[in-house]
């Protein structure tokens, strides 16, 4: 649960913090989500794009940030803690950040792969609503299966939820990728977690959510193009991680944070941020499980980081950012991430699935198709709340 009031256990309470990206932030917690600008008023595909037609964003708000509040630390047995290097440095940021620390040592050639790797799979995710309270939004995603499936935050798509309430078209999301970001494809739901939604009902209605980043997880299905250009054949994509990240593990960050962007440079010049860090503190939503990590003092960590990835030295997904810790300064914040262990059991726990099973041995078609009569359900469940 990622907003204040909504604990995910008494027994074992995170910390409460503002969201990585939903409305504006106030003056203790940090969006993630963040406003795009106080009006945006299309957005235009590139010159190369070639969209089929422009979204008007109306007022834009940038997934916020949510706080966490401070959790149980999760401690794993001593054959999964591994040792790294200590290694905080920014690639590339949109930002002013502290200066850079050195970078992780290993070879240039394996650090050019992962960043390239880490650009290649990240995606901007926009949504629109066609009229109502609601704001439009951005956020990131990252494609973790070649076939085009984008795992993200629920607190961004729970929009996708609403594209039909009350009507057909009610809300147009939209997915971008590139350097900048241009408008690329279409999307459907897959999933997204049912405890989440229905435990944060009011989230588009609060200023400045905050919760912990429980449960906080959603599945898009990249379904067409939506330009003219056709779907490629393969996407380039990070799976999730077999294994329980580390304290000073080096990790690479990447999102589309937007947070010091004007309106334009959202629309025409949002670049990828990416930077290594290292894994700080580790939280349970339970007992000894490695439920969230936290990267430190990250330039990532900024409004519209929320689904941005944290990637391993293996090149594999070992967080999905959901929440940050607050403050004026970006080299004081850090991201906190839940990992492919509590995405996993939280997947299984509702479906009784496995995830890595399904994903392998279902099309993204039939996941859609799966999932339709309960995206419908909560949809409804959802656009009553916020009424």
């Amino acid at each position: 649960t990622l907003f204040a009031g909504n604990a995910p256990r008494e027994a074992k309470p995170l910390p409460e913090m503002p969201s990585l990206g939903v409305v504006p932030s106030s003056a203790s917690l940090s969006a993630f989500l963040n406003p795009l600008a106080a009006t945006v008023d299309t957005l235009a595909p590139s010159a190369t794009s070639a969209a089929t037609s422009t979204l008007d964003l109306g007022q834009t708000v940038l997934v916020p940030a949510i706080v966490p509040t401070k959790a149980a630390p999760a401690t794993a047995p001593p054959a999964q803690q591994s040792q790294a290097a200590s290694a905080s440095a920014a690639v590339s940021a949109s930002a002013p950040a502290a200066a850079p620390a050195p970078v992780p040592a290993q070879p240039a050639s394996d650090l050019n792969t992962t960043v390239g790797l880490v650009r290649g799979a990240l995606v901007n995710i926009i949504c629109v609503p066609k009229s109502g309270p609601l704001h439009s939004a951005s956020a990131s995603g990252v494609v973790i299966d070649s076939r085009g499936l984008i795992l993200t935050v629920a607190h961004m798509a729970q929009y996708f939820l609403l594209e039909d309430y009350p009507k057909s078209g009610s809300v147009t999301c939209v997915i971008r990728d590139g350097s900048p970001a241009a408008t690329a494809y279409t999307a459907s739901l897959a999933y997204i977690s049912p405890d989440w939604v229905k435990d944060n009902l009011h989230v588009l209605d609060e200023a400045a959510p905050t919760g912990t980043g429980e449960n906080d997880f959603a599945l898009l299905a990249i379904t067409g193009s939506a330009t003219k250009a056709p779907l490629p054949s393969t996407f380039t994509a990070v799976p999730l991680s077999g294994t329980v990240p580390a304290k000073g593990d080096a990790v690479t960050v990447g999102s589309y944070g937007a947070e010091f962007l004007s309106t334009t440079q959202i629309k025409s010049a949002l670049y990828p941020i990416v930077v290594f860090g290292t894994v700080g503190d580790r939280y349970t939503f339970g007992t000894n499980t490695v439920d969230l990590i936290a990267v430190d003092n990250t330039a990532a960590a900024q409004e519209g980081s929320s689904g941005g990835a944290i990637v391993d030295a293996g090149n594999q997904l070992a967080g999905l950012i959901t929440t940050s810790s607050s403050g004026s300064a970006i080299a004081s914040r850090d991201l906190h991430a839940i990992t492919p262990r509590h995405i996993r059991a939280s997947f299984e726990a509702d479906t009784g699935k496995d995830f890595d099973d399904y994903v392998a041995n279902h099309s993204l078609a039939d996941m859609v198709a799966d999932f339709a009569d309960e995206a419908h359900a909560l949809g409804q469940k959802l656009g009553k709340a916020v009424e």
